[in-house]
């Protein structure tokens, strides 16, 4: 009796660059079981496997850090079965931040404030929807969210009702702006900053209550004040440019179509130095050799009737739309 079993073609980076879903999709990825309200019911690991490979080539529709990418994807989409969310979702509310620790770059993940509070009301084991009250205004503005736990008969709040009510402030929370005027966190501190301080709050009753709930997962905010920073979100190129296109699939993967595209970039910058003659080479025929250069005319500046200069409008400073004026808290 002979063997029919179909060995699966091994899938290099060079296909995911390119997005080769015909070699990434196996027999076994297209039996995999969809369900009609969304998601995918993966039998055995390979297949999660196989669904993070494609994702990987999932372009725009997944932020840069996991643009090719099968760890990151993989990892993203075991944590999203664990809490039962979809993967996209999950990804699409991370960040990557980064620290530097004794000469080498540390990095990790971290998440929205929005997908804590989507977490909590998916998974705590609450009667009700979050609650929330907002008190105070301008740097005084605070809020309180609460909800009370099935079995339970009394609310459980943040902050707790006895805590110091100036510690939880907008001033207090607030990250502060950096050199540019951009706020240092979420730009909803800014714009709308209720929503900011119910986000937070949601997340820090959750941290109290039931951490099992958002166990190893951490806020943007929380990463910044541990010392970290976003990272630059330099996607790797999954989608080839048309001259990689053109010279035709590479077996070497992300780093010979890097070096490729590199010398032809290369090759066009030399050739556009050379294309323009120098100057002197086409000699004006209205002009004699001996004909001294015209002297360089400097526009005066527009004045109105009046004998009033009028200045050039300057650009004008990035702002956001919106602000609400306010001081970062002393630290």
């Amino acid at each position: 009796m002979s063997d029919t079993t179909i060995t699966a073609e091994r899938v290099t980076k060079g296909d995911l660059m390119r997005g080769d879903a015909e070699k990434i999709v196996s027999e076994r990825t297209e039996a995999v079981q969809l369900f009609k309200g969304g998601g995918v019911d993966y039998a055995n690991l390979r297949d999660m496997v196989d669904a993070a490979k494609l994702m990987a080539t999932a372009g725009p529709m997944i932020p840069p850090h996991m643009q090719g990418n099968v760890g990151m994807c993989f990892a993203n989409n075991l944590r999203a079965q664990e809490l039962g969310i979809s993967p996209l979702a999950l990804a699409n509310w991370s960040y990557v931040v980064e620290q530097w620790v004794n000469g080498q770059k540390v990095q990790r993940v971290a998440y929205e404030s929005q997908f804590f509070h989507a977490i909590i009301e998916a998974r705590a084991p609450i009667t009700t929807r979050l609650q929330v009250g907002y008190e105070g205004s301008g740097d005084a503005r605070r809020c309180r969210v609460w909800a009370t736990f099935k079995g339970e008969t009394e609310p459980r709040y943040f902050p707790p009702l006895d805590a110091d009510p100036d510690q939880f402030t907008l001033g207090k929370l607030h990250p502060g702006h950096n050199e540019k005027g951009k706020v240092k966190g979420s730009p909803l501190w800014d714009k709308k900053p209720d929503l900011q301080l119910f986000y937070n709050m949601s997340r820090d009753w959750a941290r109290m209550y039931c951490p099992d709930v958002i166990a190893g997962m951490y806020g943007r905010d929380e990463m910044e004040d541990a010392g970290f920073t976003v990272a630059s979100d330099i996607a790797k190129d999954v989608s080839p440019k048309l001259s990689a296109r053109l010279r035709g699939p590479s077996a070497e993967g992300f780093s010979g179509a890097e070096k490729a595209l590199a010398g032809i970039e290369a090759s066009i910058a030399a050739s556009a130095s050379q294309a323009a003659p120098p100057a002197e080479a086409k000699p004006s025929r209205s002009r004699k050799k001996s004909e001294p250069e015209p002297e360089k005319v400097v526009a005066e500046p527009e004045t109105s009737g009046a004998g009033t200069t009028i200045e050039q409008p300057s650009e004008a400073t990035e702002q956001f739309p919106g602000d609400i004026p306010m001081k970062a808290a002393d630290t």
